[in-house]
């Protein structure tokens, strides 16, 4: 059987989405490289941000771009790829098995959604 080319999209999709998301964990726990977790900074840590509401949910601060090109920087995709995860994946207590379990049914949840809603052309035989 083969898939639609935009299931095969949404799928790489997801798979960026999963790697981001688990490189950023890997920063937050001091698993990674310290050039790439110094691009995650927790709001909390930024003077003048410990009142804000970002702070309890966990939120790294997302730097600005001004090119096309900077926004596809890990410095930018990954602090918003992990405010776009729900706030019971990001908390700070997790194993990274649990984190990718957790992120795995999510983006599973999240597909199935868009299968049901017909966002999505269901799976088909591949042409002969």
């Amino acid at each position: 059987m083969r898939i639609n080319a935009s299931d095969d999209i949404l799928s790489c999709k997801y798979a960026s989405t999963r790697s981001t998301a688990v490189l950023v964990w890997k920063c937050l726990n001091d698993a990674a490289p310290r050039y790439l977790a110094d691009l995650c900074v927790p709001a909390h840590s930024v003077h003048g941000r410990q009142q804000l509401r970002s702070t309890a949910s966990g939120s790294l601060l997302v730097p600005r771009s001004r090119t096309a090109t900077g926004q596809r920087s890990f410095a930018i995709n990954g602090p918003r790829t992990w405010k776009s995860l729900p706030a019971d994946l990001r908390t700070p207590d997790t194993t990274l098995c649990s984190f990718k379990r957790h992120l795995n049914a999510h983006q599973f949840q999240q597909y199935s959604t868009l299968l049901l809603a017909g966002g999505l052309s269901a799976v088909r035989p591949a042409p002969l």
